[in-house]
């Protein structure tokens, strides 16, 4: 079912222990207008896949965290933020694909600015293990933007760390076939690298 413009499905953390902290997922994109298609075996729009990536992590993530998931659909990036930001989460990420003009690009990537750049390369860390480009390649590292980059305004609605990951290329069938074959590792990895990353602050 694709949710209205503007509201929110929400999943409350079930247990209220020490670790326990709000965590933001912001699904790429809005149903209007719903940003790059994915090739077979994916088949999918970021909007589309982002949506289901993101139940996937709130429904891992839940267990020890309240977690939110937030549409941009009806609204610009910064208003979609400001009830982000209103909320008030410790750590936030907002989920996307890439693609490119040609199939032969391949990869993971995280997104952030200077002062996400630890949480940043933690979840990276994760996500390449996950995928195995640690063994296999693809491992396309954190990306520091400048103004100018794409993604720019995203990562910076907030004081918390605010990433931008991008696990796989939905214009390359290999990496669609990996996204497919490994996104509960995917959404499980996510879930120890934000674990860790919360420890350490």
């Amino acid at each position: 079912m694709v949710p209205r413009a503007g509201t929110l499905i929400i999943t409350h953390g079930l247990n209220k222990g020490d670790r326990m902290a709000k965590i933001s997922l912001m699904v790429g994109h809005k149903i209007e207008a719903q940003g790059a298609d994915s090739v077979a075996p994916l088949q999918m729009t970021e909007y589309a896949f982002n949506t289901e990536f993101a139940k996937g992590l709130a429904a891992v993530l839940s267990k020890d965290h309240d977690v939110k998931i937030f549409f941009r659909d009806g609204l610009s990036i910064t208003s979609a933020y400001r009830a982000v930001d209103k909320w008030g989460p410790a750590i936030s990420m907002e989920l996307h694909f890439n693609s490119a003009d040609t199939p032969a690009a391949y990869g993971t990537e995280t997104l952030c600015v200077s002062r996400s750049r630890v949480f940043a390369k933690i979840v990276q860390d994760a996500m390449c293990k996950a995928l195995g480009r640690d063994v296999n390649g693809g491992d396309r590292g954190v990306k520091i933007l400048e103004p100018d980059d794409r993604g720019y305004t995203s990562v910076t609605q907030l004081q918390c760390p605010n990433i931008l990951v991008e696990p796989f290329f939905g214009s390359s069938e290999k990496d669609c076939a990996l996204i497919m074959a490994n996104i509960g590792k995917l959404c499980s990895g996510i879930e120890v690298a934000i674990n860790h990353y919360l420890s350490l602050t």
